[in-house]
């Protein structure tokens, strides 16, 4: 019986059309996207980049040439760009699984290619629906990255009465997987680099009417009052649409008094 060959998980992502892998509904990953549709369409920011109004939303990035690539979020001050590379996982847990293996070989592999990443400004985003138990320690370990030295992090994080074994442990298991996508041991310094740049989101998209969905429909509200829910539900669409053909959505092409035009 001849043998079946394992998949190599830090290999790249082949291409594949988002609608021929099923789940093609308006789903959780769809409500992400539009999300920050909604924050460029009304001037707004996005989570670890600076406070620069979002100018384009990039959707399904694999074909111009991101590994971390459900959406591609670029914001600028007129002068300057800098991005947001996000993967969703509306379930994932922090762990040695095949889900969250590739997770971090596709951000390592970005982070590392200064053709589509820039290590002083671009971030990445892991986005995930509510986190579960000992993962939620995770962004604080991150947290701890961005607002330390390097020396200052990995002495903080061993530190028996300030961190916890479960701090150390998802450390760990993320320096693991960066080392065998590396294909050696990574020093300290490029690992902090790495977990600086790195986020981890929860958003609560799921729920009709979650926090993160009535926030949304305040800020349509502001430019379309009255029309909030019908504008949220078109653009959950038109994102979907963009998807499909691989599109990229422009401020320019969806400058934000359109919003009052949009129809229920």
């Amino acid at each position: 019986m001849t043998a079946v060959p394992k998949k190599d998980p830090y290999r790249e992502k082949i291409v594949a059309p988002p609608f021929s892998t099923g789940g093609g509904g308006i789903n959780f990953e769809n409500k992400v996207q539009t999300s920050f549709v909604v924050l460029m369409l009304t001037n707004g920011f996005a989570p670890g980049l600076p406070s620069w109004p979002i100018t384009k939303v990039q959707v399904q990035g694999k074909h111009h040439g991101y590994n971390v690539d459900d959406f591609i979020v670029t914001a600028s001050n007129g002068t300057r760009a800098a991005k947001l590379l996000g993967q969703v996982k509306h379930d994932i847990a922090i762990t040695n699984n095949k889900t969250f293996i590739e997770v971090i070989a596709a951000a390592w592999r970005d982070f590392n290619n200064p053709e589509v990443f820039d290590q002083s400004l671009d971030k990445i985003a892991l986005v995930t629906g509510p986190l579960k138990g000992t993962d939620l320690e995770v962004r604080e370990v991150l947290d701890w990255a961005r607002n330390n030295s390097e020396v200052d992090f990995f002495k903080q994080i061993q530190l028996a009465r300030f961190s916890s074994n479960n701090k150390r442990e998802k450390l760990k298991i993320i320096r693991t997987q960066v080392d065998k996508c590396a294909g050696t041991t990574v020093s300290d310094k490029k690992l902090w680099l790495f977990l600086k740049s790195f986020y981890l989101l929860s958003f609560d998209l799921d729920f009709k009417d979650g926090v993160n969905i009535c926030l949304l429909r305040t800020l349509i509200h502001q430019y379309a009052p009255e029309k909030a829910n019908g504008i949220w539900a078109q653009l959950l669409l038109e994102v979907q649409e963009k998807i499909k053909v691989q599109e990229k959505l422009h401020w320019m092409a969806y400058p934000m008094k359109s919003l009052s035009h949009l129809k229920h």
